[in-house]
This record gives C-alpha cells, sequence and structure tokens, in this order.
C-alpha cells in the first residue's frame, strides 16, 4: 500500500496539496521564523521516533511532520500557519486548499468497507474518537483490505469527505494488538495525537526488526513509553467506538 496519494494533478485538484503544505511550510520556516521549524522538527521526532534520511520510510515521516507543522502546531496564541496564511493571504495556494487543511481531521483510522460507489470509496472507523466516515475516492487505494489500521486525515472538499495525501500504514499483523493499545489508551482518555505518536513510534520499531512479529513491538509497555511534552496532550475522548452503533460524520461545507 502507498502512504502517499499519486492522483494525476490533471484528474484532482486535491493533489495539489503536498505542493500546498511545502509552501506554507516553507513560507513559515523563514526567518525570523526558522527556529520555528527546527523547534517542531525535535518535538515531532521526540512523539514519534527519529528516522534517518537512509531509512525506509524517511520521506514519509518528513511528509508526515510538515504537515503537522503546519496544520496542527501552533506559531504562536493566532494557531498554526495555515490559519495565519488564511488570515494573512498572499499565499500561492487556492484558498480553498487552506480552507480544507484547516478543516481536517487527523485520525487513527480501520477501514470498515472498502467498496463504496460514487463511483469509488471506503468507510472507516475513528478508532480514538469513535464515529464513521465515509470517504470518497478518484482512485482505489490499491491493497486496501477490511481491517486495515492507518493513520490520516480526512478533510471537506466539494460537499464530500477526502483524505488527505499522507498515510502512516500499520501492520496487519498488529490489528489485535492496536485494538488492545487503543482500548487501554481510551480508558486513560488519553487523546487522539498521543494515541497516534505512540503507534508510530511502535512501527518505527517494528520496521527496524523486520522479522520480529508485530504483537512483540506492538504492546502496552511500549504505549506508556514518556516521550510526549504533557502539554501538549489534552484529555477528553468518548465510550469505546463500535462500529454498528457510530455515528456518520460529515461537513456542511466545502
Amino acid at each position: 500500500m502507498s502512504e502517499t496519494n499519486s492522483t494525476p494533478a490533471e484528474a484532482d485538484p486535491l493533489s495539489a496539496l503536498p505542493a500546498c503544505v511545502d509552501e506554507l511550510a516553507a513560507r513559515y520556516s523563514r526567518p525570523p521564523l526558522e527556529h520555528q521549524i527546527a523547534r517542531a522538527r525535535a518535538e515531532f521526532d521526540h512523539q514519534r521516533g527519529t528516522v534517518c534520511d537512509d531509512e525506509d520510510g524517511f520521506e514519509n515521516h518528513v511528509a508526515l511532520f510538515l504537515q503537522w507543522y503546519v496544520i496542527d502546531r501552533p506559531l504562536d496564541p493566532d494557531g498554526p500557519p495555515v490559519l495565519h496564511a488564511l488570515r494573512q493571504g498572499g499565499a500561492a495556494c487556492d484558498p480553498r486548499l487552506l480552507r480544507a487543511l484547516a478543516s481536517s481531521q487527523h485520525a487513527l483510522f480501520e477501514v470498515l468497507d472498502p467498496r463504496l460507489s460514487r463511483p469509488t470509496g471506503v468507510r472507516v472507523l475513528d478508532l480514538v474518537r469513535g464515529g464513521l466516515w465515509r470517504v470518497d475516492l478518484v482512485q482505489p487505494m490499491e491493497g486496501l483490505t477490511r481491517g486495515d489500521i492507518f493513520e490520516g486525515r480526512v478533510l471537506p472538499w466539494d460537499g464530500r469527505v477526502r483524505f488527505g495525501p499522507v498515510f502512516c500504514y500499520h501492520p496487519r499483523g498488529a490489528r489485535e494488538a492496536v485494538h488492545d493499545i487503543v482500548r487501554h489508551a481510551r480508558q486513560q482518555r488519553w487523546p487522539s495525537a498521543r494515541v497516534i505518536a505512540a503507534l508510530a513510534r511502535m512501527k518505527l520499531k517494528h520496521s527496524r526488526g523486520r522479522n520480529v512479529p508485530a504483537e512483540r513491538t506492538y504492546t502496552l509497555r511500549a504505549l506508556l513509553d514518556p516521550r510526549a511534552t504533557p502539554a501538549q496532550w489534552v484529555a477528553g475522548v468518548d465510550a469505546d467506538p463500535d462500529p454498528d452503533q457510530a455515528q456518520e460524520h460529515t461537513w456542511n461545507r466545502s
């Protein structure tokens, strides 16, 4: 499964999202903000683990970091770079893309139904916060099957729900362990961002020991590894998500 969305630009306006993220990251790391992106990268690697530039997954790690820096990490009390760009104007990105990024939700998803119509799509469950998303796809996500678990973003576009361009897939052999980890994290009222970061550290460890079964790296002990800055995590989750009872999410604006 590819960890980036590679739909051709001429087929889908959202294929410009990676370039938009890159442009915003460059704009909001120039002097006098160059210290911001360096500090943010240190925070990100501390939470998720450091990936060396000669390792598999390095480019995806950087892409995930840039998304987080642009969309989630506040520069100041006025919010992250994408909100600054929306207020200040002057960005090369289409304002509709900026609004979509600003409205996006970062989550840990499990595939419930990979074969939906209109013309193709997928139904996923937010494992930490609960709730269903029916996500439209321009192209099928190759290799996606029921039960797959991945980190990604959903965002509004033309009255529908779409995925962002970068994903982090967890090994299929870790599915039961991930459910146990998420269940424990929810009992502790951990927010989604903390759970996602902890699982990213486990995936990194698993990728470095390719012959080690996933259940040996995806563990509650690994979950309790104290890496994240406590002030960055805000508790608040509901009851365990049940795909048979969860309500389907949507946006009322494009």
